[in-house]
């Protein structure tokens, strides 16, 4: 693939992980307690705010560098990435523990485990933090040598 369809796929991955990580965090339930007599499903709460504006703010980066090309606004989509995946990751265990204090003292079965919300925002989260340093090293061009110095010649 070249450097210019890997921009256009890693623009397209972006906005589709930020719509993605949006969703999961107001919508979506991130863990469910199921048990004999209860059904119960968890919501992001509280931190899904932060995956909210990590989003959201990812899905305006990347509408920056296609009107200027700024490596600024990679690193910092870097960084909303690198956040969203350890925000997703601690709302999810955190689910899941707030799943298991609700657990029935009686004896019998039952379960708890992760819902959809948390695979879409963790996987949302990974893809938010590839596209960025794909964009990152098709910005950096290496430097080729073509054997020429920028001194002058001199002659002896």
């Amino acid at each position: 693939m070249s450097g210019r369809g890997r921009a256009i796929a890693a623009v397209a991955g972006d906005v589709l992980a930020s719509l993605i990580l949006v969703i999961s965090a107001t919508w979506l339930p991130w863990a469910t307690y199921r048990s004999a007599a209860l059904v119960m499903t968890v919501e992001a709460g509280r931190l899904g705010l932060v995956l909210v504006v990590c989003g959201a703010g990812s899905l305006g980066l990347v509408a920056g560098p296609l009107l200027w090309n700024r490596a600024h606004a990679y690193w910092l989509q870097l960084v909303l990435g690198c956040t969203a995946l350890i925000c997703s990751l601690v709302i999810a265990l955190s689910s899941i523990a707030d799943a298991n204090r609700t657990a029935d003292v009686r004896a019998g079965y039952s379960t708890t485990s992760y819902a959809i919300g948390a695979g879409l925002a963790i996987t949302a989260s990974v893809v938010l933090v590839v596209t960025s340093v794909t964009q990152l090293r098709s910005r950096t061009v290496p430097k080729q040598s073509n054997g020429r110095t920028s001194e002058p010649a001199s002659i002896s």
